[in-house]
């Protein structure tokens, strides 16, 4: 499934399952926000079906708070583990959180109730 249009969601979970189901094979997340970053981690646990390998690119400080929780490392541990995810280092002031596919570039957005993915993709 290729991401043409935007996601509207009540929650983070619903965007990421639905962008984890899309068929890529890989997904770079970047300057993730600590509750992206959990979110992404727990619906990847929960996930039933081949997942694509995530990249995920954050600010140093932001991996080690979430990380701090027993529960999340240990699972984001196993999919480490598992190949399927990999936690680097190294983003400065970017405003912005985004998920790239090989189709498509989504920008999150958090407002108090909703979580939408502003969508963009190369037609060529």
């Amino acid at each position: 499934m290729v991401i043409h249009s935007n996601l509207l969601a009540e929650g983070l979970d619903d965007i990421l399952h639905t962008v984890l189901s899309g068929g890529d094979d890989e997904l770079l997340v970047i300057n993730p926000t600590a509750e992206t970053v959990e979110a992404l981690v727990s619906v990847a646990t929960a996930f039933d079906g081949d997942l694509p390998t995530v990249r995920v690119v954050a600010d140093d400080t932001l991996l080690k708070g979430v990380v701090d929780d027993f529960i999340v490392a240990s699972n984001a541990a196993d999919l480490v583990d598992e190949g399927v995810l990999s936690l680097k280092t190294g983003v400065g002031s970017e405003e912005n959180s985004l998920i790239v596919t090989e189709d498509a570039v989504l920008a999150l957005v958090t407002t108090d109730d909703r979580v939408a993915a502003l969508a963009t993709d190369d037609e060529e």
